[in-house]
């Protein structure tokens, strides 16, 4: 028997238009069974924000540290630019990671990157004659430690993290959304859509 999710009072919360159809669904199935509405909107920062205070948002990183790996040494100029951009708006930028094991900034020195043992068994294979010398190796856990701890001195981006399965309770908890048993949501903004 599943256990009912509480019901939460509070207004809607708004979902980035840019989000992928379906990498979401188990935070929009949270907050479905939770009875909180969920509007479609093309938002400045993040994913995830309130529709009466967007001073917070929430930028969701569903495949883990591998997600965070790729924005900060992949596509490090991107990432800035929606720090910069939050910064210049006076928004609050929560990025709430979705990894096992970890639970803290200082945690991601111990993340184990996949991307090393591809590397040493691509450097292997080109020692014994097969294929090409990989290029660079990965980032190492402790540098990408370091550039999320100065991203955050710099940026004030703040590093959460969570699991898969509590991600729309952790979201709601940052957004200031307080369970109550007896009270329903409010229904949709005036346009009346739903992440449906």
């Amino acid at each position: 028997m599943t256990a009912k999710l509480p019901t939460y009072d509070t207004v809607a919360i708004y979902m980035d238009t840019r989000e992928k159809q379906g990498k979401k669904n188990h935070i929009l199935l949270y907050m479905e069974d939770a009875g909180i509405p969920v509007i479609r909107h093309k938002l400045l920062v993040g994913d995830w924000t309130r529709t009466d205070d967007q001073s917070v948002c929430i930028d969701t990183k569903t495949c883990g540290m591998q997600e965070v790996y790729s924005n900060l040494i992949s596509d490090h100029a991107r990432f800035r630019r929606e720090c910069v951009r939050a910064v210049e708006n006076g928004i609050r930028l929560i990025v709430l990671v979705e990894e096992y094991g970890i639970t803290s900034l200082e945690d991601v020195k111990k993340w184990q990157n996949p991307r090393e043992g591809l590397y040493y068994m691509r450097k292997a294979g080109f020692v014994a004659g097969r294929g090409e010398m990989p290029k660079a190796p990965p980032v190492s856990s402790e540098r990408l430690y370091n550039i999320m701890r100065v991203m955050a001195e710099n940026y004030r981006v703040e590093w959460e993290f969570t699991t898969h399965d509590k991600a729309g309770e952790r979201i709601c908890g940052i957004l200031g959304l307080s369970p109550n048993s007896s009270s329903k949501a409010s229904p949709p903004g005036p346009s009346g859509k739903t992440w449906d």
